[in-house]
């Protein structure tokens, strides 16, 4: 089922992107949603491995998985959420 969210997120956040994004930015702007999604990753063991060897692997497991269940805030709360339609002036 996380597969399945994680492919219709990575659509909708493509297909927004070539909207909103120019034609000549597009590559700059992909490159840079790769970088950070991509390297987010590393740093995210790095902190847990840390946290483990800190305050032990129970608490950080917990933090972990807060930190999942809540992870949905930062999209329900931004605007993207009432978008309906491609901003008119961003498609020329």
């Amino acid at each position: 089922m996380v597969e399945l969210g994680a492919t219709l997120y990575g659509i909708d956040a493509v297909s927004l992107r070539q909207a909103v994004v120019p034609d000549t930015l597009q590559g700059r702007v992909n490159a840079t949603m790769r970088v950070i999604s991509w390297g987010i990753g590393p740093l995210g063991a790095l902190a847990g491995g840390v946290l483990g060897e800190t305050i032990g692997l129970r608490p950080t497991v917990l933090i972990a998985g807060v930190g999942t269940i809540f992870s949905f805030l930062w999209l329900a709360l931004s605007p993207v959420r009432r978008l309906r339609t491609a901003p008119v002036a961003c498609l020329e």
